[in-house]
């Protein structure tokens, strides 16, 4: 019996774990559908790239608030990466 119910909860936490990646890459789907509909001239490429942006954007701010970090280090250079895919100039913007 032990080793029964040792599978089954192999088994179920396989299921939610598959459960989770399904749901998941259809929130990813229904975004990239939206993402198209609202920037039409946007290429395959561009679209992956801002939403892989999207999700630096969210593990940094994962790691800002994460209290064992002091210091973290970024490159100047790459401070406006999202509004460089979509060639938005966050100067002329907010004006």
């Amino acid at each position: 019996m032990k080793s029964d119910a040792e599978f089954y909860q192999v088994k179920l936490e396989a299921d939610s774990k598959a459960y989770a990646v399904e749901q998941n890459a259809l929130a990813q789907s229904k975004q990239i559908q939206i993402l198209k509909a609202s920037f039409p001239s946007l290429t395959d490429s561009q679209l992956s790239d801002f939403l892989l942006e999207l999700e630096r954007q969210k593990n940094l701010n994962a790691i800002s608030t994460n209290s064992r970090n002091a210091v973290y280090f970024m490159d100047p250079k790459n401070m406006f990466p999202t509004q460089r895919h979509l060639n938005v100039d966050p100067v002329k913007e907010t004006s």
